[in-house]
Order: C-alpha cells, then structure tokens, then sequence
C-alpha cells in the first residue's frame, strides 16, 4: 500500500492511499486497512499515473532496453520506439527485429512506429506492417543527403494508403531543400560553431514544411500527425489546417518547453544540436500556452541519446555531430519543474532556470 500522499488524476488532486495486489491498483480510499500490507510511506510525494512518451529513438548510444530504463526512472510507463529502417531494409525485417529485441529488453509497455522512406517500394509493405499491430508511419521532409526525404508525390500516395489502413501519417516538417542551401553557405564561411547551427534551420523553414505538409494531406484526406513542433510559426499553420475542417494533431517536446537556443547553445554546445533546433523565449512561451489550451495535443522526449564523445568533439564541424539529445528521463520532471515555477505569463516564482535544473539535477548514473 501507498500511503499519505496525494492523487492527481484527471480531474485534479485528492487525498487518498493505493492499495496494490499483484502489481495492480486494487484500492483507493482514505481509510485503507493497512493489516499485512507492506507500507510504503509517500508522505509530501505525489503519485500519478506513468507517462505515456509518444517519441523515443532507442538507437546510437541506446537500445530499447536501456532507453526502458531511462524511461522507468523518469515516471514513463509506456513507450513508442520509432523504428530507423535503413535503406534497402525490409520494413517487416525491422518491426520483427525491434519487437523481438523489445520483448527480451524492454522493462516497460511498448509499440513500435516505422521511418517511412523509399516510399514507391514501401507501399506493399504497409498492409502487412499494419497486421503487424504497427499503425503509424514517419516519412521526413528534410535530410536529403542522408536518402530520408520524401518527396511530395511520394509522401501524397504514402498518406492515401496509410490512411485507407486505417494508420497515421507522423511526419518530421521542415523543408529539406531550403535547408540544404543554408547548410552549404555556413560551411562556405568556414567552420560552424553550435550557436550557429539554429540559423541553417529557421522557423520558417520548420512552418513552410507543415504548412505543405498539412494540404497535402488534406488533398489525400488523410489525418496527420507533425512531430516535435518547435516555433510558433509551425503551430499557426497547424491552427489553420484545423480551421479547414482537417484532423491535423500537433507534438511538442519536452526540450522546446524547457530551453532556449540564446541560452543552451552556448553552455550545452552541440549536446544540445536537435533537429529542429531550440528556438526564442518567444517560441517557447507560445508552446506553452498551447499545451494549456490544448492546441498542442500531446508532449514528448524525442529521446535519441549518443556517447558524450560522438556529440562533443572539438575537431568536428557543428553541422557533423548527430541530431539528438536524451530526454525521456527528464521529461516528466522537468515540464512539472517548469510548470510549477516558471508559470507562463508570470514572474518566476524561483530563480532557476529550467537549463540550470538540468546542469544541477542530471540523470541518475546509477541505472
């Protein structure tokens, strides 16, 4: 039994203690009887249901075993592995693969969601990939060089026959070729330090992309789903897919929430290089408050961890190191940190700052 703490539930907070037979809830109540029950004092704590993290990557320094584990410490219960399948890879070889490694790895709950590329060979797949239990797909609108992005024909037929599956469309927004230009400039300067690296992939580049994306999807009317929203001018696009009558959902991170790019760049450097990058105050207030009004549907990680040497070596070119940082350990608790203290619209009530509560309060080493 859990004892003396307080409920949040759907509907607010309550005192109440947990009863728990065989791992699950058995009782709630405020009087339980506590004869023969192994007490667990929570006396101050609160106890919640565990987090549902809609977007991990277990790949680069992490399986989905340990990113389980990152999981578990930071109150996650239930995770959604997004599946790299590489070029020339079989979609099927790879959910198989992923399922059979997460059956014996994994510590937590877990569905598996596909990168969609090479769409033309990929169509066939799908039918089965779906019978497989596997209902959302990600194809990307950036990241030419690395053979990941699809074009708009392309991404059209993938988001018909998806939807005719009854699937889900998620879909990485920014515009690949924009960008592509940007990146070659920066590296005609010379070398590209991390504070540079937001400035070759901007806002608008991030809003143009989901406002394609959205028509088309509403040409093939298919739902949609953009991941990892950044910058207020990709949440007005979003707003105004809505408006046309589209069923467009919008993710935000746990990351765009917390930081800032004038902030994190230069005391993070490239640990802090994700794709999109951090972005204004502005931008972050403004996702905020769309979390609370619920324009934004739902948060997550975006966990893709790497080794400290694979993000931070001072011979490498900022636009080399890998996208990605870790953070399904630190979701939960840092948006509960920024909710509590660093209320939008109002003076902060402490003077950390959700960038000094990540240097001051690191992941646990000991898992």
């Amino acid at each position: 039994m859990v004892a003396g703490e307080t409920i949040v539930g759907s509907t607010g907070r309550s005192r109440a203690d947990v009863g728990i037979r065989d791992g699950r809830i058995a009782a709630l109540g405020t009087e339980l009887d506590p004869a023969g029950a192994e007490v667990l004092d929570a006396t101050g704590c609160l106890v919640l249901p565990g987090a549902i993290d809609a977007h991990v990557h277990p790949i680069h320094a992490e399986d989905l075993g340990s990113t389980s584990e990152a999981a578990a410490f930071g109150g996650v219960t239930t995770l959604l592995h997004h599946i790299c399948v590489e070029p020339g890879q079989g979609l099927l070889d790879a959910l198989q693969a992923a399922r059979e490694e997460g059956a014996g790895a994994s510590r937590l709950d877990f569905g598996l969601q596909a990168r969609l590329t090479e769409v033309p060979r990929r169509l066939d797949e799908l039918p089965a990939a779906v019978g497989m239990g596997v209902r959302s797909f990600k194809p990307f609108t950036t990241y030419r060089s690395r053979g990941i992005m699809t074009k708009d024909g392309d991404l059209f037929r993938a988001m018909e026959r998806i939807s005719a599956l009854g699937g889900l469309t998620l879909v990485h927004a920014e515009n690949g070729a924009v960008i592509d230009v940007l990146e070659a400039h920066f590296r005609e300067q010379g070398g590209v330090s991390a504070e540079d690296y937001p400035l070759t992939r901007p806002p608008e580049a991030e809003a143009d992309a989901v406002n394609r994306v959205a028509e088309v999807a509403g040409l093939a009317g298919a739902p949609l789903y953009i991941v990892h929203i950044s910058c207020a001018e990709a949440l007005d696009a979003v707003v105004r897919a809505r408006a046309r009558g589209q069923k467009v959902y919008a993710e935000t991170c746990s990351h765009y929430l917390t930081l800032t790019a004038d902030e994190a760049m230069p005391n993070f450097g490239t640990k802090a290089k994700i794709a999109p990058p951090l972005r204004t105050t502005h931008d972050r207030d403004t996702l905020w408050l769309a979390v609370r009004d619920r324009r934004v549907d739902l948060v997550a990680s975006d966990h893709s961890a790497f080794s400290e040497e694979a993000k931070t070596s001072p011979t490498v070119n900022a636009l080399d190191v890998g996208f990605g940082a870790p953070g399904t350990e630190t979701m939960l608790l840092l948006l509960h940190h920024v909710a509590r203290w660093g209320v939008v619209g109002k003076r902060r009530s402490r003077s950390t700052s959700p960038m000094e509560s990540i240097a001051s309060n690191p992941p646990r080493a000991d898992r």
